[in-house]
């Protein structure tokens, strides 16, 4: 069941008012929802998480554009999901946590702060070097959170729409001003140079 969403009080009143309602795809119904009022409000691109997204093909939705920020690893599949997402009429963000995400460690080593849960590292060099049109080939240049070679097939389906990547600081571990700094500068200006 779709945690804590099946619990709330008003999902379920919605549910009971909404036979067509359906608790398990609420992240696809807000998404849906939230799409028409920018819609009726005159707003011409919609960009939000994969995770409101997936399921959802772009004729769903009544924005010129819709755009999402795609944050699967590439060693978990992330190239068959790209693949997945722009069959659906989706432009993409590229926002791969094992390359794109500054609240990881620059280098492996235990007195660095930082989340190892996508990468065991994230590198100004390997930020820079990220080549999101290409999966395949940061496969043979990177390794994955455990340390160990990747092979990575490319789909046989048309190249997806690329329009970006974005760089993410999570503040979750992030106490100061300095710390924050710390984490996000340069990367992110291997991200803008990109």
């Amino acid at each position: 069941k779709q945690q804590p969403f099946s619990k709330s009080p008003s999902c379920q009143a919605k549910l009971d008012a909404d036979s067509s309602f359906d608790i398990e795809n609420i992240a696809n119904y807000w998404a849906i929802t939230v799409n028409k009022i920018l819609a009726e409000n005159e707003i011409k691109e919609m960009v939000a998480w994969e995770d409101g997204l997936r399921g959802t093909t772009k004729e769903q939705y009544e924005t010129e554009s819709v755009a999402v920020d795609f944050w699967e690893t590439l060693y978990w599949g992330g190239i068959n999901g790209l693949a997945d997402m722009a069959d659906d009429g989706l432009d993409i963000i590229m926002a791969n946590p094992d390359y794109l995400y500054f609240d990881f460690p620059y280098e492996v080593d235990p007195a660095e702060r930082g989340y190892y849960w996508a990468a065991r590292f994230n590198s100004v060099h390997k930020v820079f070097t990220f080549a999101p049109e290409n999966l395949a080939q940061n496969a043979e240049t990177s390794l994955d959170r455990d340390g160990n070679e990747m092979s990575v097939t490319t789909p046989s389906v048309p190249k997806p729409t690329i329009r970006g990547m974005q760089g993410q600081t999570w503040s979750e571990t992030i106490r100061t001003d300095a710390q924050y700094y710390e984490m996000a500068f340069p990367r992110v200006l291997a991200v803008a140079e990109r």
